[in-house]
């Protein structure tokens, strides 16, 4: 769903898009909650962006008034009880070539306690170890935020306006919403493979295990990197904390990745500065 609004109210003087109102956002993410989802795919994007998008550049400044405009909202309030339930967050960064994501995928920067319930996508450009030219980037999302490419097929169908028969097929998408769906998927052969951790921790494994890409460690465009399946499968290729693996009585794994802690380093690095 998007909502637009230039004096960057989330639920206020919005413009109709694909939803009515945010309280039917509000009512489906509690029904999710309630019937034991574990990871909710948001493939939207939030305004507003500045009243002059001709300037827009995606700065935090602009990012900042989008979270003052949302703080109270209906929308990022049924985000903060999803994650307060344990619920994972997979959320497309946006189409906006903006050097930050919208608020929706950002908003674990300005209430930290949320960061491990949060995994913010950004497109790569197919093959390319890049970004595609359209997507936002991971900005101060960064410690929380990992790019897969642009590029997945899926089914879609096609209905004859004349004779109204549905043609089935499968067509290429791409977009940060593609994106973040893969990830979404992605999280769920992570959750069959570590059956023994919780979603948030299955997440650490997905970001720490990533390719690094661009700038050396986490960086503003890729987050951790483009993900890696193979090595994720494999156990989290860093700690970012403590890590409590519950495997219970009889349950047996192997991690065969060297697990380092070097972003945890570079954070508090950064965090120093």
């Amino acid at each position: 769903m998007t909502y637009e609004d230039s004096q960057g109210s989330l639920d206020n003087n919005y413009k109709e898009a694909k939803e009515k109102d945010p309280e039917i956002f509000r009512q489906s993410m509690s029904a999710l909650v309630k019937a034991g989802v574990r990871v909710i795919l948001a493939e939207w994007q939030l305004y507003p962006r500045p009243k002059d998008r001709g300037t827009h550049t995606g700065t935090l400044a602009d990012l900042n008034i989008q979270y003052l405009g949302g703080k109270d909202g209906k929308m990022l309030q049924a985000m903060r009880d999803a994650a307060q339930a344990g619920v994972l967050h997979v959320v497309a960064n946006g189409n906006f070539t903006s050097k930050t994501p919208h608020i929706g995928a950002a908003l674990p920067y300005f209430e930290p306690a949320l960061e491990d319930s949060w995994l913010a996508v950004s497109a790569g450009a197919g093959d390319n170890d890049a970004l595609a030219d359209y997507s936002n980037k991971c900005g101060p999302s960064r410690y929380f935020c990992i790019t897969i490419s642009d590029s997945m097929v899926a089914p879609t169908s096609t209905v004859n306006s004349k004779d109204r028969t549905v043609e089935a097929g499968f067509a290429n998408h791409n977009g940060t919403s593609g994106a973040s769906a893969e990830a979404a998927g992605i999280m769920a052969v992570m959750l069959s493979r570590y059956p023994y951790m919780t979603a948030s921790q299955a997440r650490t494994v997905l970001l720490t295990t990533a390719r690094d890409v661009g700038d050396k460690g986490v960086d503003s465009n890729f987050g951790f990197g483009f993900v890696d399946l193979k090595a994720a499968m494999n156990g989290p290729g860093q700690f970012m904390g403590r890590f409590d693996a519950n495997l219970g009585a009889g349950v047996r794994d192997t991690w065969s990745n060297d697990i380092s802690q070097v972003a945890l380093d570079q954070r508090k690095r950064e965090e120093a500065e």
